[in-house]
C-alpha cells in the first residue's frame, strides 16, 4: 500500500484517505465495503440502486456517507463505461450520465462507485479543482482519464505539473483475466500473457494515460489494493451478485 493513504476505521465504516490531500485541505476517500446499511449480498455499505438492493438501505448508506465526510452535498453520475466528462458548477443537479466529474465548490463530495473498476481522483493544487473518475476497461480504453485531464487544462487553466493523482483499490492484473482482443486495446506493457491467457492492468494503462498527458510520476499515488484478492472490498469478479463501494474527493 502507498504510504501516502492511511485506514480509518469509525462507527464501523473503513475507508482509506489520503494524507498528501489533507495538506492541501482536500479530503480524498476510498471507501471499502463495511459499516453500511445494505443486507446480503450487498452488505453493507453499497451505494448503486442497480444492483438489486432494496433502495431505501441504498439511501441511509447515502445519509451516512454525508455524516462521515461532513458534505453539503454529494454528486455521483449514472456510469455507463463512457469517455463523459461533466463539470458540477453548483447549480440544481439532476443526475447525468457520464463517468467523470470535475468541480472547483467546496464542501461538495464528488464520487464513483466500483466494484473492480479503478476509482481515480484528481486534484489541481494550485487552482483547487478536483476531479473524480471512474476508470473501468470501456473508459480506460477511451481515455477517460485523459480527456478529464483535458478538460482541466481547457476550462480551468490546469498545468500538468500541479495535478496529483490518487487512485484506489481495483481488480490487479493477475486476476483481471480479459480476452486477446480486448488485452490489445490496452497501452504497450499494461497487459501480459501467461500461458495463452491475457490479463490487462487498469492502473498501469492509467498511469500511462496520466503521463502522457503530461502529470508527473512523482505526483501518482496509488492505493494499489485488489478488490477482488481483499474482501474488505465488493468485486464483481469475485462474487458476480454485490454491492458497489464509493470513492471520492471535496474541496473544503
Amino acid at each position: 500500500m502507498e504510504k501516502d493513504f492511511i485506514k480509518v476505521e469509525k462507527e464501523g465504516v473503513v475507508y482509506f484517505k489520503s494524507l498528501l490531500a489533507g495538506r492541501y485541505n482536500v479530503l480524498c476517500f476510498f471507501f471499502s465495503r463495511f459499516g453500511g446499511l445494505s443486507k446480503e449480498p450487498f452488505s453493507s455499505f453499497n451505494f448503486s440502486f442497480q444492483v438489486g438492493d432494496d433502495p431505501e438501505d441504498v439511501k441511509k448508506n447515502f445519509a451516512k456517507l454525508k455524516e462521515v465526510t461532513k458534505a453539503y452535498k454529494i454528486i455521483t453520475l449514472n456510469q455507463i463505461h463512457s469517455d463523459n466528462v461533466f463539470i458540477y458548477n453548483g447549480s440544481e443537479y439532476k443526475q447525468r450520465q457520464g463517468d467523470a466529474i470535475i468541480t472547483a465548490q467546496k464542501r461538495v463530495f464528488i464520487g464513483v462507485k466500483t466494484a473492480d473498476c479503478l476509482p481515480v481522483m484528481l486534484l489541481d493544487k494550485k487552482n483547487n479543482v478536483a476531479a473524480a473518475i471512474h476508470a473501468g476497461r470501456r473508459g480506460t480504453v477511451k481515455n477517460i482519464l485523459g480527456k478529464t485531464i483535458s478538460t482541466l487544462y481547457q476550462k480551468f487553466n490546469t498545468k500538468s505539473e500541479d495535478i496529483l493523482v490518487f487512485t484506489g483499490p481495483y481488480i490487479c492484473e493477475d486476476c483481471y483475466e480479459v480476452s486477446k482482443e480486448i488485452a490489445k486495446k490496452f497501452p504497450l506493457k499494461c497487459f501480459s500473457e501467461k500461458n495463452n491467457k491475457f490479463y490487462a492492468s487498469l492502473l498501469k494503462a492509467n498511469i500511462f494515460l496520466a503521463k502522457s498527458m503530461g502529470v508527473l510520476m512523482s505526483n501518482i499515488y496509488s492505493l494499489n489494493l485488489c478488490t477482488k484478492e481483499n474482501k474488505i472490498f465488493f468485486s464483481y469478479r469475485r462474487d458476480r451478485k454485490t454491492g458497489r463501494m464509493i470513492s471520492g474527493i471535496m474541496l473544503n
